[in-house]
């Protein structure tokens, strides 16, 4: 047998039963990290989920070529409240190309079924090339 196969041979080998020791199997190259979820049942959205999903950001910004300044508009349709909410903000040059984004927490409480206006929120340094920038909310807490 020719030394590269038998080498080749040896290390599918090895890899199989390395992969049938630690407790894997052949037939799919990872663990299904959610357990719960199967072809036959899908993903419930979990409650912060829902409250993300139910709420919608409008904003304006501006940038003095160092920092970035933002002007919010939450819209909470949800029947929850919440707080301590993470603003996410991703910037693309004038090619389109991504470039940098920012994430801010404002510590402020939204009450459910309402709007909350924050102003001159001081997102952080912005790269001097940034010519757009999409928001969202990517994190918060439920209030009970």
């Amino acid at each position: 047998m020719n030394p590269k196969r038998k080498l080749h041979l040896l290390s599918a080998i090895a890899f199989v039963v390395f992969a049938v020791l630690a407790g894997g199997s052949l037939d799919s190259p990872s663990a299904n990290p959610n357990p719960q979820a199967t072809p036959d049942a899908p993903l419930v959205p979990s409650e912060k989920e829902m409250v993300i999903n139910g709420t919608t950001l409008d904003f304006t910004w501006s940038s003095d070529g160092i920092t970035m300044t933002a002007n919010f508009k939450v819209h909470n349709t949800t029947d929850h409240a919440f707080k301590d909410f993470e603003v996410t903000c991703d910037h693309s040059g004038p090619s389109g190309t991504a470039m940098d984004h920012n994430t801010r927490t404002i510590y402020e409480l939204v009450p459910a079924r309402s709007t909350k206006s924050v102003w001159n929120f001081n997102m952080g340094f912005i790269n001097s090339q940034a010519t757009r920038s999409s928001c969202r909310i990517t994190d918060l807490v439920i209030v009970n």
